[in-house]
């Protein structure tokens, strides 16, 4: 899969045309074929749409982290090391 956006909004290069776009002609590709109509493909969109907005609730839900373990699991055996 093609990056959609650059390691930089600085370029000026990150919006990627529909042509360009992989999900985009995929979708076109199911539709053109008649695998999926536009219709079941929306469909896919909203439900995904809206189970990802509910990860998104319960991860907003969820306690921050202690600002104190932020080095924690950073490097394999060194914990304490630079700290």
């Amino acid at each position: 899969m093609s990056r959609l956006y650059g390691h930089s909004s600085a370029t000026g290069a990150n919006f990627v045309t529909n042509e360009e776009d992989p999900l985009q002609t995929f979708e076109d590709k199911l539709e053109n074929t008649g695998l999926m109509s536009r219709a079941a493909i929306e469909q896919l969109h909203e439900k995904y749409d809206k189970q990802m907005f509910e990860f998104y609730k319960q991860v907003k839900a969820e306690p921050m982290p202690d600002p104190t373990t932020i080095y924690d699991y950073t490097y394999c055996g060194q914990k304490g090391r630079y700290f």
